[in-house]
């Protein structure tokens, strides 16, 4: 459930940000058309924004990647290797 609220949080940021545009642009044509500025869009845009941000923090944390996995691992050798190297040799009785 967590994860569709979350799609539903996605979507609500996709239209605030297209309202936002859509404000923008008929403030801007407002001087050419000499008609009023709309800004039911804005307060509908600016609310949509904050409830899509709302939920999508209810989301989980995306896993962490396992991209690197190899290189890390060879990195986790070397570093293991370095410090075997850099140990003094035991004295043996």
């Amino acid at each position: 459930m967590k994860d569709f609220i979350a799609r539903v949080g996605t979507f609500f940021l996709l239209v605030g940000v297209a309202l936002i545009a859509l404000f923008i642009a008929s403030d801007a044509s407002s001087k050419i058309t000499h008609e009023r500025t709309d800004y039911s869009l804005l307060c509908i845009a600016v609310a949509l924004f904050f409830m899509g941000v709302l939920f999508r923090k209810t989301a989980a944390p995306p896993q962490a990647a396992e991209r690197f996995k190899y290189i890390k691992k060879i990195q986790a050798q070397r570093d293991a290797s370095k410090k075997e190297k850099g140990k003094p040799a035991e004295k043996k009785k």
